[in-house]
């Protein structure tokens, strides 16, 4: 995979734990494709695996746009807890084959907390495209931690919004996205289902997904460890 040297230069709060980390490199980075991910060195030959949320070119720059959740006591949650930019880093990528499929079947994009960044790059690539038969499916902690709307059009996208913490009193389905798929498979006939985020809620969804006929190229997905 490609090497190249990048420069933290923006760290914003978009939740109560979860920041935007902006990279900025010379690389043109022209072989992403929506959907893949970059290694970050954190540490000495430490590194830790980010999806990308998009990239931006500027005046011969590449800006990398990341989605990261501070989690306590992780080698990556300490370092951008206590660092502040600029600081440049060793990275390794875009890599991954996480990537839309050519159909002209409905996608549904089923995520959980930071595994919406992929899909928000996919999503910006089939905007561009035209493409508007897509929904999206998102599942995360509270309702503070509702950042769709800082990055897709929500106006004119469907997207359900489902709520883990069981006290919930606001519009977003109270539940997992397990949940809420259980109550409306005969919704989803003949889609391709692009899947990320926890590794059980990735795992789960494969398993109902697959008991109700749906086709295993039908599935795509990124499975990645849960590391802090």
């Amino acid at each position: 995979m490609p090497r190249f040297d990048a420069t933290w230069i923006a760290k914003t709060q978009i939740a109560p734990t979860v920041y935007q980390i902006t990279l900025e490199t010379t690389e043109p980075l022209s072989t992403f494709i929506p959907g893949q991910y970059i290694n970050l060195e954190i540490k000495s030959k430490q590194f830790r695996t980010y999806s990308i949320a998009g990239i931006r070119h500027n005046d011969g720059m590449t800006q990398i746009f990341l989605i990261v959740d501070i989690l306590p006591n992780g080698l990556a949650s300490t370092f951008f807890s206590a660092k502040t930019p600029p600081i440049i880093f060793n990275c390794v990528g875009p890599a991954g084959r996480f990537a839309i499929s050519p159909s002209y079947r409905k996608k549904v994009f089923v995520a959980t907390g930071t595994g919406i960044a992929p899909i928000i790059a996919m999503i910006d690539e089939l905007t561009e495209e035209n493409f508007e038969d897509m929904e999206i499916v998102w599942g995360i902690r509270t309702v503070e931690y509702n950042y769709l709307k800082n990055y897709i059009d929500v106006d004119n996208i469907k997207s359900t919004i489902c709520v883990s913490d069981s006290s919930t009193k606001h519009n977003e389905f109270a539940g997992r996205v397990t949940d809420y798929y259980k109550l409306h498979t005969d919704e989803y006939k003949n889609c391709d289902f692009y899947l990320c985020g926890n590794p059980n809620m990735v795992t789960e969804m494969q398993e109902l997904l697959t008991q109700n006929n749906v086709s295993e190229d039908h599935i795509f997905t990124e499975q990645f460890l849960l590391k802090k």
